[in-house]
């Protein structure tokens, strides 16, 4: 009966700290202009798309240039299983591909200082408080990619609390700029 007050709390408070918008996450650290819908774990994907450079390679939206390869919609196009597998190995699905593995990524646990900066950036105005529910949202998020994923893999394999769950949680919110 505790952990079911504990996890309706939890809830409570989470949607607490969404409605009180206290973050500003429609253009998370100038990185796209995207709805974030205040997820803090796509935030935090937002940074690693950001620190990894994947810009440089990559474009948000299809503006008919064909110089970098649009990322336009992928938001939802493929299950999180694959994109999983894909950011691990893209040689696998696309032969010769100058995209490199980021496998390192799925090895590599969010880590809740970043977070923090990262939150921090977007706005002024956050308390300790904020940041620890913040922190528990993130966690969330993370545990229902994480069962996902295990559905679909083999029940040995240890999926980590990554910043490769994290990435692939700002790629699946990429929509499409076609109306």
């Amino acid at each position: 009966m505790h952990q079911y007050i504990y996890f309706l709390s939890i809830i409570i408070c989470l949607y607490g700290f969404n409605n009180q918008q206290v973050i500003n996450t429609s253009v998370p650290l100038g990185i796209i202009s995207i709805d974030t819908t205040h997820s803090p774990l796509v935030m935090y994907g937002a940074q690693i798309f950001k620190d990894k450079k994947c810009q440089r390679c990559h474009k948000l939206n299809a503006d008919g240039k064909k110089r970098l390869k649009s990322l336009d919609g992928l938001g939802g196009k493929y299950p999180d299983i694959w994109l999983y597998s894909f950011l691990q190995d893209p040689e696998t699905y696309i032969p010769k591909t100058r995209m490199p593995s980021f496998e390192s990524l799925f090895k590599k646990e969010i880590d809740k200082n970043r977070l923090d900066k990262i939150l921090l950036q977007s706005s002024q105005n956050i308390s300790a408080e904020q940041l620890d529910l913040a922190w528990e949202k993130l966690q969330l998020e993370v545990n229902e990619i994480k069962y996902n994923l295990q559905k679909d893999l083999s029940p040995n394999t240890e999926i980590l609390s990554s910043e490769g769950l994290a990435l692939m949680a700002y790629l699946q919110k990429i929509p499409s700029s076609k109306k």
